[in-house]
């Protein structure tokens, strides 16, 4: 049986609890007209009070640099938006949260992740975006870069995202033959704690001579949770001659890698220069994800390189395979106040279903549901059915009108499972954007 009311009095309950939450709304399009604010997603960026939304409309927008502020970016209309250039968020404090959900990512500046998350002890939470990377000319060689960096980051968290570093044939050496550059990886993570939920990640090919193979993640400390995840490890350089040296065939690139270590230097990927800094070996935990593997480099005449690992737990790091299926969820958003929203969840049949939301987002990883539960304190926990013999259940629900003179409430919502055998399991969590019909 579905409750289709108990939804929809939550989320008002919810509405009316949180209105000091409610923000300021701005919209972004490339053409001036009725209702737009800005022509320009930076300004407006720029111009937007703290826990203000912003709305951006089709088209191609440029850099997005959030410094130390709360904001909600959210895609709006259709075909999506696109960012080309970099996407920084960067000084969160504990009770900041930044929220992105919408976007392609398709280029970057020269040298720089798709997405950097820099010294955030507030929450990042990123849904139904894609990132790439592209080369960019680093001190004395090429700078290759992962598609998605992480540092010192205690809360990020990606739902239904693609993180793929570019192939490039433009990896090569430096006129001094002392900097071939790896394959990057799809997600770079150092100190940091990392959710992802049905996300795809990929490393890029090393296709330089010696050049290993980018992983699908590389997480140094910290930890990273992962449920219904393709990681995807990428192949490796062959082997040659860098001006007088011998330079062996590369490795493949892991599914994921987990260390203590990062190594740095004036190449961020050169495997000959750089100084290793160690960290806490890094924890990883899976559920029913999916591991590939790059083939190492052709040795020729010498061996070839290693194929990668689907795992590579390294340093004392430690990987954990947790019990599956991977369950998810996912709600419509934006939409406006009065309207509805579609909820759709995919779990086993037989499993009772039921939703936690809050105004905020404060991940932390919960062993007795084998995932990473993402509301904050206080959350509002309804129950909502019984899944169907298909394992899809979809379900709209009417909304509640927003309190008068507020533009926007942001509501993060994450589906919980009860299995047939009395466990307890998460699945993925969405945000909701309720607006004012004004927008």
């Amino acid at each position: 049986m579905v409750r289709a009311a108990l939804p929809s009095l939550l989320i008002s309950s919810i509405v009316w609890s949180g209105t000091s939450a409610l923000g300021g709304v701005l919209v972004v399009d490339d053409a001036p007209g009725p209702g737009v604010t800005h022509t320009n997603l930076s300004t407006a960026i720029s111009d937007a009070a703290d826990g203000d939304t912003i709305l951006v409309r089709p088209g191609l927008h440029g850099i997005v640099f959030i410094d130390g502020k709360s904001l909600t970016i959210v895609a709006d209309g259709t075909p999506r938006p696109s960012i080309f250039g970099n996407l920084l968020v960067r000084n969160l404090s504990a009770t900041q949260q930044v929220v992105l959900r919408g976007f392609d990512n398709i280029g970057v500046t020269l040298g720089s992740p798709g997405l950097r998350v820099l010294d955030c002890a507030g929450s990042v939470f990123v849904e139904d975006c894609t990132f790439d990377s592209t080369d960019g000319q680093g001190q004395g060689g090429i700078s290759i870069t992962p598609a998605v960096q992480v540092e010192r980051s205690d809360r990020v968290v990606f739902t239904r995202c693609a993180l793929e570093a570019t192939d490039s044939v433009l990896q090569s050496m430096s006129v001094f033959g002392s900097q071939q550059v790896d394959g990057p990886h799809g997600l770079h993570a150092e100190d940091s704690h990392v959710a992802l939920y049905d996300c795809v990640l990929r490393g890029a090919v090393g296709y330089a001579v010696g050049c290993h193979g980018g992983d699908g993640a590389m997480i140094a400390g910290g930890s990273l949770f992962a449920s219904g995840c393709s990681f995807q490890g990428s192949q490796a350089g062959p082997a040659g001659t860098v001006f007088i040296f011998a330079v062996p065939a590369g490795d493949g690139g892991n599914g994921v890698r987990l260390t203590d270590r990062v190594t740095t230097g004036v190449a961020p990927y050169s495997r000959f220069q750089g100084s290793t800094t160690l960290t806490t070996p890094a924890i990883g935990r899976f559920v029913d994800c999916s591991f590939t593997t790059g083939l190492g480099g052709d040795g020729g005449a010498s061996p070839d390189g290693a194929p990668g690992q689907p795992i590579a737990s390294l340093h004392g790091a430690n990987a954990s395979l947790l019990g599956g299926p991977a369950r998810s969820f996912e709600s419509s958003s934006p939409v406006h106040a009065g309207g509805s929203t579609t909820l759709t969840f995919n779990a086993p049949a037989g499993e009772l279903v039921f939703t936690a939301a809050a105004i905020g987002a404060q991940p932390i990883y919960v062993n007795a549901l084998a995932g990473s539960f993402v509301p904050t304190l206080p959350f509002l926990f309804t129950p909502i059915g019984t899944m169907p013999a298909s394992g899809v259940l979809e379900l709209t629900i009417p909304l509640p009108p927003l309190p008068a003179s507020t533009g926007a409430l942001q509501i993060i919502h994450q589906a919980v499972y009860g299995t047939t055998t009395g466990e307890g399991r998460l699945g993925s969590p969405s945000t909701l954007v309720l607006l004012d019909p004004a927008y």
